[in-house]
């Protein structure tokens, strides 16, 4: 959850066209967001995908040690 606060230095009425342009900085704010969580989360898979590929690669090494060894 995110908040986004105005200040005025002093009583300020808000326009329809400031209320649009506030929601549509919220939109983009929250779409921003969501993209960095899902980048976040695919680094993550990455990481672990590659773990999981090295191991496999080990794997695959040691049984053709021994096969050919």
């Amino acid at each position: 959850m995110a908040a986004l606060e105005l200040l005025f230095s002093g009583p300020h009425a808000i326009s329809e066209g400031d209320r649009l342009l506030l929601k549509t900085v919220a939109e983009l704010a929250a779409q921003a967001l969501d993209r960095a969580r899902l980048y976040d989360a695919a680094r993550s898979e990455i990481a672990e995908l590659e773990l999981i590929q090295n191991a496999l690669a080990e794997s695959e090494e040691r049984f053709r040690s021994l096969v050919e060894g």
